[in-house]
């Protein structure tokens, strides 16, 4: 049985002995937003809202969970600006204001991108893989809520974020961790759509038959 031990975090509890509890600022290089590059003001001066293709895309949580209504894109010389927070695939983005728990791993939707407001990236960790499920997980979930949740609408800072505490096993764990949880979560999901075609259409047959015995079609 593999030996464990005490954390030193309440809501995080025993960990294997041989890994770590460390703060995300001594382990991820890059922690940074929309606002890294400038005052709100600068930022409205520099940066302005297209709604036509242009030279890049400035990518909200609502494209990457699909619930977006339009596309918001930026010339070259907001694209510049934005510099800290361009993303380029990899990238872990976290809502930090509202959502408070939506994660994802940014995969490019368009030739440039950059982050828009209301969102944190981290980057340049060995396994961003392995953050990315960190993230997921139920306890760092609520980790995310319990420290926005101290302000009127939902929401915390770079510096807040800076301070949570991360499980961190050592590389090769990391690694295998990510490994097998996209093998599993990959079959998950296969069996999640599967699922879904099969109440699809049976509602769909549902539908079906109140029509037909409705209009008469069908003898009770």
């Amino acid at each position: 049985m593999r030996e464990m031990k005490d954390s030193g975090v309440a809501w995080i509890g025993e960990i294997p002995a041989q890994w770590e509890v460390r703060k995300i600022a001594s382990v991820v290089p890059v922690v940074t937003d929309f606002v890294a590059s400038g005052s709100f003001a600068d930022l409205r001066d520099n940066v302005k809202y297209l709604d036509t293709p242009d030279y890049a895309m400035l990518v909200r949580t609502a494209d990457l969970s699909g619930t977006r209504d339009n596309t918001v894109y930026i010339d070259k010389h907001a694209y510049e600006y934005l510099s800290n927070s361009n993303l380029f695939g990899g990238e872990i983005i976290l809502s930090n204001i509202g959502s408070l728990g939506n994660v994802f791993q940014y995969t490019p939707m368009y030739e440039r991108s950059s982050l828009a407001p209301n969102a944190i990236m981290l980057n340049g960790t060995k396994c961003n893989r392995y953050l990315y499920y960190w993230f997921l997980n139920p306890i760092a979930n609520d980790e995310l809520k319990r420290i926005g949740s101290h302000a009127v609408q939902l929401k915390f800072n770079k510096t807040q974020l800076k301070q949570m505490a991360i499980v961190y096993p050592p590389l090769e764990d990391q690694q295998k961790i990510a490994a097998h949880l996209d093998h599993k979560c990959t079959q998950i999901d296969k069996l999640i759509a599967l699922k879904q075609q099969k109440i699809e259409k049976l509602q769909q047959y549902k539908k079906s038959l109140i029509y037909e015995y409705v209009t008469g079609k069908k003898e009770v």
